[in-house]
């Protein structure tokens, strides 16, 4: 499942946001007040948690709000007694279960346990039953159902990452009971997507199928917490402002439109999804060999419309269009770097030696000075080569080309014409 939002808030800063606040531990009311007890804290989480976090926030960010820690929940972990834990899973058996061991074991100062999603009647009770029982209860800091369990990928494009979703809603042998919870899990996550961006929205859906069901789910799912005495309504507190104008969320089945499953198309971001390694904002490429010996190493990038400005301008682009760019803008980098490296004077003492030279200090000194942005612009434009030569391999050994061509004859035909070819 992933979900384009138009002409709205920008769900990336909003995710920030959110993310920020729980990061914060601050016995200061007024989160403005910087305090010294907020500044370092271990993080815990776990995988969904993890992919929630990552897309939005590197570990320099992480380490800007003070996390100087961050680990999986179910790895073995050493005691840092004199250090705060701030908690971020998914609220099973198994997370609970961990969470009092580590308080038995008094691994961390204090605890501030926040749930991706709300946490059942009969979890929270075991997990207080425990604590008191082992005498462990002062360890909780905070406990806190954040309903964030909601993937966002670009300021308008989030995924609620549920795996084989279309197969599992059109597998004939599948149960009421499984489709209700299938049902379940996308209408949390759309309750989480709501929550970021501070808006309720107007809800509308088909007559009859899996659109209505998801539609009375979500809505009842939304009457259920943010109703004055609901788990969730100091967290959807903004979004019941009614001054506020009210989004509208269109929920279709899948089925009622199945041409978009058939037409990929050619541009750069679209690509590199179809046919490399891309999760979660990053892709892994083989880098070629800088010998005839050395084999091809794996490489891992960040792909972010927001911070990489060329990917944020060619990512929607064709794929021809990224490449001619991605030349023209190397060479001219390049061509700027090694303007500025043959100036008079330019050495590794230039920095030391500028004040030296009444006529020629001031520019060396301006060219010196920009360097170091023209380098980090070459090797980002470098990353993207590397990129764009994998999808053109990609492209080449899997004719996609032919592929296009065939994906066109079903669209214009409505039909498959050539089975031999499809096979």
């Amino acid at each position: 499942f992933n979900y384009k939002v138009y002409n709205m808030a920008n769900l990336r800063d909003r995710s920030v946001l959110a993310l920020n606040k729980m990061l914060t531990i601050s016995s200061s009311r007024d989160l403005s007040i910087e305090d010294f007890n907020d500044q370092w804290k271990i993080l815990i989480y776990d995988e969904d948690c993890r992919d929630i976090i990552s897309p939005v926030m590197n570990v320099g960010a992480l380490r800007q709000k003070g996390v100087t820690l961050h680990l999986l929940i179910n790895i073995e972990r050493e005691a840092i007694s004199d250090a705060p834990a701030v908690y971020f899973v998914r609220p099973t058996e198994e997370n609970i279960k961990r969470i009092i061991e580590d308080c038995s074991k008094q691994l961390y100062r204090s605890f501030h346990l926040h749930f991706v999603t709300r946490i059942e009647r009969p979890l929270l009770e075991k997990l207080a039953n425990e604590l008191v029982q082992t005498g462990n209860v002062k360890l909780i800091s905070k406990l806190v159902d954040q309903y964030l369990d909601c993937i966002v990928l670009e300021p308008n494009l989030f995924s609620l990452n549920v795996k084989d979703s279309f197969i599992s809603y059109n597998d004939p042998s599948l149960s009421e009971n499984q489709i209700r919870l299938l049902i379940n899990r996308v209408s949390v996550g759309l309750l989480s997507m709501i929550r970021i961006l501070g808006t309720l929205p107007i809800i509308r859906s088909p007559v009859g199928g899996a659109a209505e069901m998801l539609a009375q789910g979500l809505l009842s799912t939304l009457k259920e917490n943010i109703s004055p005495r609901g788990p969730a309504h100091s967290l959807f507190a903004d979004s019941l402002v009614s001054d506020r104008p009210r989004p509208l969320l269109l929920i279709f089945d899948r089925n009622s439109d199945i041409f978009p499953l058939l037409q990929h198309t050619s541009t750069y971001q679209a690509l590199v999804d179809d046919l490399l390694d891309h999760r979660l904002n990053r892709v892994t490429v083989d880098t070629p060999p800088k010998d005839i010996v050395s084999q091809n190493k794996k490489k891992t990038y960040d792909l972010n419309t927001q911070v990489d400005v060329f990917y944020g301008k060619y990512a929607g682009a064709q794929f021809p269009e990224a490449v001619e760019a991605n030349e023209k803008e190397l060479a001219e980098v390049s061509q700027r770097e090694s303007e500025i490296r043959s100036k008079p004077g330019f050495n590794q003492d230039s920095l030391f030696n500028i004040t030296s030279q009444e006529n020629n200090g001031k520019d060396l000194s301006e060219a010196i000075e920009s360097l170091p942005d023209i380098l980090n612009r070459k090797a980002n434009l470098e990353a993207h080569t590397n990129i764009l030569h994998a999808v053109m391999n990609k492209i080449a050994t899997r004719e996609v080309p032919t592929y296009f061509e065939l994906e066109q004859s079903i669209i214009s035909n409505g039909r498959v014409v050539d089975k031999p070819t499809v096979l």
